[in-house]
Formats: structure tokens, C-alpha cells, sequence
């Protein structure tokens, strides 16, 4: 099995646990009582090294979660993650290396799958269901508001569900998270890709520096919002291209989130209005 043949079963296989549950929107995804039907049981544990950690024994299955999370949002998605684990029969490290002080290291890889990328492609969509976020997104920019609304529709740390709406959106978008040391990740979607994809590892690969005509770089450097609106093309893909729009916000935790996308033929032709932060 290919990476993308591995990454396109974990979708599926959440899709079929919505079915399977009655799933209609985003509010309907209990993770609690994901994991009691499929007989998985959520223990409270010192974990070091990560939030969660799936341990299967003979019959019985644990997801054990760190006492340190307290963030309800990412316990959700924590458990998610690890229910994909389940779900799509990942092996699960013995039981010393629990124990072990030092983070644990990645799951075996097999035919250069990457579990734990199949894993987080089984959360996001057991937690932010492809109908309801295609609903959500259908003709509308694709900022930051959208992103709280998803947010709290799923109950989701936001730069996931930015994540989503990247990845739903039918426009040239991307969601970049960054730092004052440079970007850490970008997720596009499937126009952006298609059309500048090689922008992917020209200007927005990790470790690469903002430029300081980015708003989020504004924001490294002066510590505060700014209003969302037009930016040189250069200043995120590396190159000249169509009219960009960012929105970009300070998480609260050292790292700054934006939403990027291009405007339609027809706006780029008008006269560009400023945008305001939602």
C-alpha cells in the first residue's frame, strides 16, 4: 500500500464509522462514546513524551491520555488519533516503552507508510466531517473566521480546523502555521496544488524564514494583530502571482496561524477594499 493509497483508506475508514454512527455534522462526533462501541477503553495515565499513546493487549484495547492535557479541544483530537491507530490496526509499541523518559519514538514504518499520518488523516475527518466542512466553506473565503466557526462547530484546536478548510476549499488556499524562526507547516488545497504546487517547497517548506512583507511577520515583530488584507504574491509563494489575501492571527502560543488564498479573475481585475480581522 502506497502513502496515498494508506492516507485515502484512513479518510474512508472514518467516513465509515459516520455512517456506522449516525453521523450527520460535527456535533454528532462523540469520541468518548466512539471508543466505548468500538470497545476501547480511555484510561487517565503519566504518559511522557505524548499526549496519548494506543496500547492493544491480547483482547483488550486502551487509549491511555496524558494527565498533562488539559485542553478538552486537543484531548478530543488526541483520542481521535489514537482511535485511527485502532481502527486502521497500526501496531501499538510495547508496554515498557511507556515507561521510558525520553519521547517515544514514531511507530515502524512499513512500504514507507506513514502511520502516523494516517492516523492524523483519520482524526481530522472522524472530527470535521468532508460534508459538513464543504457545507461550511461553500462560497466563502476561506479566513480566519471561517476557521473559528469550524472550530467551535467541532470543538477542534483552530489551526485543525484551518487545516480542514485548506483542504476543502475549491480556491487557491493554504494554512500556514508559523513562528520568529519560520514556518513549521503549511497544508493546501487541491487547486493550490495543482496550479503552485512547486511553491510548496520553494517558500512554504518548514524551517523557511516569513518575509517581512507578510502580515505574519508583522505580527512576529510587533506582537499584535493586522487587519486582514492584500499581499505581494512574493511575499509567501516565492514568485509573482495572482492577488494574494492573508489573515493571519497570533494563536496565544508562540506561533502565528494564517489563511491564505487568491482571489477570483474578477477581483483581481477590481479595486482591492481591506479586509477586517474577525
Amino acid at each position: 500500500m502506497t502513502p496515498q493509497e494508506g492516507f485515502a483508506r484512513a479518510r474512508q475508514e472514518a467516513r465509515n464509522l459516520h455512517r456506522r454512527f449516525g453521523v450527520e455534522s460535527a456535533h454528532h462526533v462523540d469520541v468518548h462514546a466512539f471508543a466505548q462501541r468500538l470497545n476501547v477503553q480511555i484510561v487517565d495515565a503519566e504518559l511522557q513524551g505524548a499526549y496519548a499513546q494506543l496500547v492493544v493487549n491480547r483482547r483488550r484495547a486502551r487509549i491511555l491520555v496524558s494527565e498533562r492535557l488539559s485542553d478538552l479541544s486537543l484531548r478530543r483530537v488526541a483520542i481521535a488519533h489514537e482511535l485511527g491507530h485502532y481502527v486502521l490496526g497500526h501496531p501499538s509499541p510495547p508496554i515498557a516503552e511507556l515507561c521510558e523518559p525520553t519521547p517515544q519514538k514514531p511507530r515502524v514504518q512499513v512500504s514507507s507508510r506513514n502511520f502516523e499520518t494516517e492516523a492524523h488523516g483519520f482524526a481530522l475527518e472522524l472530527l470535521t466531517p468532508s460534508c459538513a466542512v464543504s457545507a461550511l466553506s461553500r462560497r466563502r473565503d476561506p479566513d480566519l473566521f471561517l476557521c473559528a466557526q469550524l472550530q467551535l462547530a467541532a470543538w477542534i484546536p483552530i489551526e485543525h480546523a484551518a487545516i480542514r478548510i485548506a483542504e476543502a476549499s475549491e480556491r487557491i488556499c493554504a494554512a500556514v502555521l508559523s513562528t520568529a524562526g519560520g514556518i513549521v507547516w503549511a497544508a493546501a488545497s487541491r487547486r493550490f496544488c495543482a496550479e503552485l504546487g512547486d511553491s510548496l517547497s520553494l517558500a512554504l517548506h518548514d524551517g523557511h524564514p516569513l518575509d517581512p512583507r507578510s502580515l505574519a511577520r508583522r505580527i512576529v515583530d510587533r506582537g499584535a494583530p493586522c487587519a486582514a488584507s492584500h499581499v505581494p504574491a512574493e511575499a509567501w509563494l516565492g514568485r509573482s502571482g495572482l492577488p494574494l489575501f492573508e489573515d493571519s492571527a497570533p494563536t496565544g502560543r508562540g506561533t502565528v496561524l494564517t489563511m491564505l488564498w487568491a482571489a477570483s479573475l474578477e477581483a483581481a481585475l477590481a479595486t482591492p477594499s481591506s479586509r477586517s480581522v474577525h
